[in-house]
């Protein structure tokens, strides 16, 4: 899902079980990868939490880490 700030559409990457309705909170780096590689326009900027996955595959100028 996306959202707006300031103008600039960010992504929102939650995972949901579509039985349960429960947030799924195991995450994987090829799942991960494939999601940046379809949002990715290269206009994008990523505000995340400390996962190492975000580092290794989103540059500085558009990685915003936080604490969640």
């Amino acid at each position: 899902m996306w959202h707006f700030v300031n103008g600039k559409k960010f992504w929102l990457w939650k995972a949901i079980d579509g039985i349960s309705c429960r947030e799924l909170v195991n995450r994987g780096d090829l799942c991960c990868k494939r999601l940046i590689d379809r949002v990715d326009d290269g206009k994008c900027a990523f505000a995340t939490d400390d996962w190492a996955c975000f580092y290794q595959l989103l540059s500085e100028d558009c990685h915003f880490p936080a604490k969640t």
